[in-house]
């Protein structure tokens, strides 16, 4: 959790030191990825809270699609790979 928190920290920085046509920029860039970010992260804890509380979540989903279900910890490595986009 503290390379997040590390990487909103140099973001934040970088934007106020920025001029307006960067901090534009950035903002139609980046912005639609911290939501995929944060949909991907809440998916992750959602996925993992049932998996603790032995929950078969598959069952919500069509038997086709319970192939192509993921893990808690897979989920939560996909985020890693596009949190990975942020670092400098």
């Amino acid at each position: 959790m503290a390379g997040a928190a590390d990487c909103a920290l140099v973001t934040v920085a970088s934007l106020r030191a920025a001029d307006d046509r960067f901090t534009e920029l950035f903002h139609i860039y980046y912005q639609p990825l911290l939501v995929l970010l944060a949909m991907l992260w809440l998916w992750g804890a959602n996925v993992r809270f049932f998996e603790a509380a032995r929950v078969r979540y598959a069952v919500c989903f069509a038997p086709p699609d319970q192939a192509f279900l993921l893990s808690g910890r897979q989920i939560h490595q996909a985020r890693g790979a596009f949190r990975g986009l942020c670092k400098p």
